[in-house]
């Protein structure tokens, strides 16, 4: 009897692990241990205003992201790829200039960077490539004029 009932037990042990295991699905995507593994994840203010959205795939950030100001416009974009940074993020003002352009490739500073002031008007730019500062970068007053240039 004790065999039979040892062998119960660890029946059950065996079989309750590996229905914890199995994800579980909600309205956004499928999580796992309390992460989310797919979908679409969309977070709120506490009006209701949409806050976030984020698609995740296999529990990683892939696609673009969405940042949204409490009144509404959109703030930034973030392109991702399986959980790495890549592709072009943005930075938006409120009447929708972009203030800063970030390129990324596999999670390294890549390509051009630029950011502007809140009235568009470009205040630098810089090159990356796989990460570290190259070329020329450039540096501008607010009224256009070049004030400062620098080789990598």
């Amino acid at each position: 009897m004790k065999k039979l009932t040892l062998a119960f037990m660890l029946l059950l042990l065996i079989s309750s692990s590996i229905i914890a295991q199995e994800p579980e699905r909600r309205n956004d995507g499928f999580y796992l241990n309390g992460k989310l593994l797919n979908g679409l994840h969309q977070s709120f203010y506490p009006g209701g205003q949409l806050k976030s959205e984020q698609t995740f795939i296999n529990g990683l950030e892939d696609g673009h992201s969405r940042y949204f100001h409490s009144t509404g416009y959109l703030t930034e974009i973030r392109a991702w790829s399986k959980g790495k940074k890549h592709g072009t993020w943005q930075t938006f003002s409120a009447d929708s200039t972009i203030t800063a352009e970030a390129n990324y490739s596999d999670d390294l500073k890549n390509g051009k960077w630029f950011i502007r002031d809140e009235n568009g008007v470009l205040r630098y730019e810089m090159n990356y490539l796989n990460g570290k500062k190259t070329g020329t970068w450039y540096m501008w007053d607010e009224n256009a004029n070049l004030i400062d240039e620098k080789n990598y």
